[in-house]
């Protein structure tokens, strides 16, 4: 959540930006959507929304899926 919105944030909620902005203040880069979208399948059991395989370059490399598995945990989305 972005400083001074106002909003409290719901647990177990996080856009791709929130993700993405707190991966950029811990680890210093700002992922892809493609990568958190790939990563919400792979943690979170989530099927593609198609039946088509996805696209080599709309996976996350393996080494920022660390990164990105992290923040799904700092926003309570793993348990």
């Amino acid at each position: 959540m972005a400083p001074g919105s106002g909003m409290a944030r719901v647990a177990g909620t996080a856009s791709d930006l929130d993700i993405q902005e707190w991966i950029q203040e811990n680890y210093g880069f700002v992922p892809h959507p493609f990568w958190i979208a790939h990563c919400r399948e792979l943690y979170l059991s989530l099927a593609p929304v198609d039946s088509e395989p996805r696209p080599s370059w709309h996976q996350c490399p393996t080494n920022k899926i660390l990164p990105i598995r992290q923040a799904l945990e700092h926003f309570g989305l793993l348990k």
